[in-house]
């Protein structure tokens, strides 16, 4: 599960350039409707700054692009992951694949557009998220963030129990096993 301290204030996470402005203003149109009703929000954008976004409110924070090459970046980068309640890319076309599937071996409840991709590899229905078509992004956010302890610890455990295979090794493995079945190495 996520180490979310529950006297902390409630974190939302999201991960992505600036080639996801629109989901990322998408996010923070539903941020601000939840904020009316829960003043101890956060949200926290990682790969867009303030100017890009044109944010100027003390509880978005913007940290651009942090490279994971550099200590403090890298530890400000898994801090943030290790301590957000919910990841959220709204992107309709491509929601951040990689990221959302690191958000969910760290046992974090993420919430993406039904993208192609990602339904076909996991299902219409997820149990360890939600997808949101646009319109109740900030609904479904809220059943996340607000679900009962019980149901949001399933929430984490389903989350990287469904990805707890995605390793490096695991991907190098299969992508030389496709190779060689595809006769290109032998």
């Amino acid at each position: 599960a996520t180490n979310v301290d529950a006297n902390a204030d409630i974190r939302i996470l999201f991960i992505g350039n600036i080639r996801y402005i629109g989901a990322a203003k998408e996010l923070i149109q539903a941020y601000n409707i939840l904020k009316e009703k829960d003043k101890s929000l956060e949200l926290h954008i990682i790969g867009m700054t303030d100017e890009q976004l044109g944010v100027k409110d003390k509880d978005i924070h913007c940290h651009g692009y942090l490279r994971k090459n550099v200590k403090e970046e890298r530890n400000l980068y898994y801090s943030l992951l290790h301590s957000c309640k919910v990841f959220v890319n709204p992107a309709q076309q491509w929601g951040g694949y990689s990221s959302s599937i690191e958000a969910m071996y760290y046992g974090c409840p993420i919430i993406v557009a039904p993208y192609d991709d990602f339904v076909c590899e996991f299902g219409d229905d997820i149990n360890f998220g939600g997808y949101t078509n646009g319109n109740d992004l900030d609904t479904t956010i809220a059943n996340i963030l607000y679900a009962s302890d019980e149901k949001y610890s399933a929430l984490c455990k389903n989350a990287h129990d469904r990805v707890n295979e995605y390793t490096w090794s695991n991907y190098v493995d299969a992508f030389l096993k496709s190779l060689k079945e595809e006769g290109i190495l032998k």
